[in-house]
């Protein structure tokens, strides 16, 4: 039987990913299990639940050891979560996130469509808070300069044409360009890629990307990102952690720097009942240099 510790960190981390009811929600349906881990979106299940299938694990386990199987040991023997109700992901530390930029400098001037694709597509997710499919269907287009204040914002909307959806109605929004963005050379990247879409239309702001139906454009990234990187810099073993937590780390970070809820829902397209759909439909000049000068308050 080749069984290690590896291997039980990985059906943990499945565990902790799985979707509740996964083969009963419309959307999961005929997708494979590993198609339903990275799909985002879903309650996930419970550590109460989770334990329930370590203890089933760690018995399989033990009676492979008494049966003269050749394990080291069982590696289940420990692990077990606190039993309470599992609720969002958890965040990065700011010391993380600084961990996880540092490591990819490498790939800032690579013209290698996956490293272009990786490291402008953590940037964007680290400092807009956005979630995957929102990033990762965005195109050229969606980029753009406020012609009164020379602000730059990603405009996030459904575009069906396109392949793209966002998750509500207050996912419709313009989130502007934070400066460290602007100053590791996103706007020349931005600007490279509406150049190619001139030619091409079909061009997409982050290349190496392709589309699923049930999944949209984020898989590969995601897959990366919380299989790869992670991994690579030894973040996988919190276990809670994925790109979905660098939106908690947003939110929370923006909170922490005295942000008023409200805008913070904004940024982030979430539902509030003291933002009415005007604040996403009517953006002026006003608006824009708040939201600008609310997203500078993020520090990593």
């Amino acid at each position: 039987v080749n069984f290690d510790g590896e291997t039980s960190q990985k059906v943990l981390d499945a565990l902790l990913r799985t979707p509740t009811n996964r083969n009963k929600k419309k959307d999961l349906k005929g997708l494979s299990l590993s198609e339903q881990l990275e799909t985002e979106g879903f309650d996930v299940l419970s550590n109460g639940t989770v334990n329930k299938y370590l203890g089933a694990y760690r018995q399989f386990l033990s009676w492979l050891i008494k049966n003269n199987y050749k394990l080291e040991k069982n590696y289940f023997e420990s692990m077990n979560l606190e039993d309470k109700k599992r609720g969002k992901r958890d965040q990065f530390k700011r010391e993380e996130i600084a961990e996880i930029l540092k490591s990819l400098e490498p790939l800032k001037h690579s013209k290698n469509p996956k490293d272009q694709r990786n490291y402008w597509g953590t940037l964007l997710a680290v400092y807009t808070g956005s979630r995957l499919n929102e990033f990762c269907s965005l195109m050229p287009k969606d980029l753009l300069q406020d012609e009164n204040t020379g602000i730059w914002y990603v405009c996030i909307e459904d575009e069906i044409e396109a392949q793209k959806k966002v998750k509500t109605e207050a996912s419709h929004r313009y989130v502007p360009i934070h400066s460290k963005l602007i100053d590791h050379g996103f706007i020349k990247f931005v600007e490279e890629r509406k150049a190619l879409a001139e030619q091409d239309a079909s061009i997409r702001l982050f290349p190496a990307l392709s589309y699923k139906p049930n999944t949209g454009w984020g898989r590969k990234f995601g897959d990366w990102f919380n299989n790869i990187l992670l991994v690579k810099l030894g973040l996988k073993v919190k276990l809670r952690k994925t790109l979905h937590s660098l939106r908690h780390s947003f939110i929370t970070n923006l909170s922490i720097a005295g942000v008023d809820s409200s805008y913070i829902k904004s940024l982030a397209g979430h539902e509030d009942g003291t933002v009415t759909s005007s604040v996403y439909t009517h953006f002026g000049p006003d608006h824009i240099k708040i939201l600008k000068d609310t997203i500078e308050k993020l520090k990593y």
